[in-house]
């Protein structure tokens, strides 16, 4: 933890930052302060399939969505747990948890992408009818393209940070590269079913592949994974100078978020607004009330300095 983080952390402890805290937070120290993650249900729901190992090398959703972490993982986690278990942990999967396929879980250095980067390795099969060829450069991890043994088909290597599992009520496609968009988030009418149809049809791609569950979860499952991913917002939630991020008037931290209105093409910058609102270029006013009250605070001080000059 740097010294930022420990301060903040000692701060936020203190009566002015704890005061009246909402319940269904998780806050953590991180470089500026402290983040959280607000669940609208209240308590973390431990029993959640969320939590849960659903395949058979002990991962749960939770093993890479921490709420102490943004429901994400950062690289210092990765290596505090690898310390603490010896590469044993469940997060060090050979699937997916090292730099490439079937790596020992003690060889150190053959985690050195989830270690120093908080990278998961995602296979790619490249189908053979594409009209395209990958060519190596350079392999530093020697797995960059290799022949998947049971499809024979040429497999790449590609790593990523796990997204959040929060905030997901403002997606516009879900995973980077959308690929578990199945429905379109782009209608109001159908935003919300087709949202949690492409998230649950993730929270089932992501049991049988990242915890290599031998058959899907149930709908059943899958539906609750969903329900408990949708009730979870995550934001900054103090700052190590500014203090607590909703204080004074301000909308900052994950409280307030989770009251954001959305739906696709809200406040749309070319007037395609599906309701037809004008566009609002003063969208931005979080920290609109701080302004405010500086703005305050120098006329009152500008008129005790004329009172000053007045009186002399």
């Amino acid at each position: 933890m740097s010294a930022i983080a420990a301060a903040s952390a000692i701060a936020f402890t203190g009566a002015a930052l704890a005061a009246a805290l909402p319940g269904g937070l998780t806050l953590a120290p991180d470089p500026t302060g402290v983040i959280a993650t607000f669940n609208v249900a209240g308590a973390m729901d431990l029993g959640n399939p969320f939590f849960r190992s659903l395949g058979s090398n002990g991962r749960s959703c939770a093993t890479c969505h921490l709420p102490a972490e943004a429901m994400s993982f950062t690289p210092a986690h990765a290596r505090q747990v690898y310390a603490e278990t010896q590469g044993a942990d469940p997060l060090f999967a050979s699937v997916d948890g090292a730099d490439c396929p079937g790596t020992a879980r003690a060889d150190r250095a053959g985690h050195s992408l989830i270690l120093g980067n908080g990278l998961i390795r995602v296979g790619l099969a490249i189908p053979a009818t594409t009209e395209y060829s990958i060519s190596l450069v350079r392999d530093p991890t020697g797995c960059a393209l290799r022949l998947d043994p049971r499809t024979s088909l040429l497999t790449a290597s590609v790593y990523r940070r796990p997204l959040p599992a929060a905030n997901l009520a403002f997606l516009s496609a879900v995973m980077f590269d959308g690929r578990e968009t199945l429905a379109p988030l782009t209608t109001p009418s159908s935003f919300t079913a087709n949202l949690r149809a492409d998230l649950a049809h993730q929270a089932i791609d992501a049991t049988t592949g990242h915890a290599q569950a031998p058959s899907p979860p149930s709908d059943a499952l899958a539906q609750a994974i969903v329900d408990f991913e949708l009730g979870l917002f995550a934001a900054q939630y103090a700052d190590a100078r500014a203090g607590r991020l909703d204080r004074g008037g301000a909308g900052g931290g994950p409280v307030d978020l989770a009251s954001q209105p959305y739906y696709p093409g809200i406040n749309d910058s070319l007037g395609a607004d599906p309701f037809g609102l004008p566009f609002n270029a003063a969208a931005m006013s979080l920290y609109q009330a701080w302004g405010r009250r500086q703005g305050r605070r120098r006329c009152r001080r500008e008129a005790l300095q004329q009172s000053a000059a007045e009186h002399q």
